[in-house]
């Protein structure tokens, strides 16, 4: 919540998450992402790549609504999780 280097995620967690809010939201990314049409069964997201010229090595990152993560990951990682731990106690016991 005070926006240290680690915001989210746990060492056992499958994804560490830094969340920022306020003055820095990218409005340009927001709106490149909205003006993709939206199609059923399909996520939507920005790829932003660097560009350093020929034959350098480009970096990429991508953005999508953090509600379209949840939905399509969410759940079906908290199953995958779900499963994961009953078939370990399976195994146990």
């Amino acid at each position: 919540m005070f926006g240290g280097k680690a915001d989210g995620g746990d060492r056992d967690d499958w994804m560490s998450v830094q969340v920022k809010s306020g003055t820095a939201f990218p409005t340009r990314i927001w709106d490149l992402l909205q003006s993709i049409p939206e199609r059923g069964g399909q996520l939507r997201a920005v790829v932003h790549v660097t560009a350093r010229g020929s034959g350098q090595k480009r970096d990429s990152i991508i953005s999508m609504k953090l509600e379209d993560f949840i939905e399509w990951f969410g759940s079906q990682h908290s199953s995958s999780q779900e499963e994961s731990q009953t078939l370990t106690t399976e195994n146990e016991g």
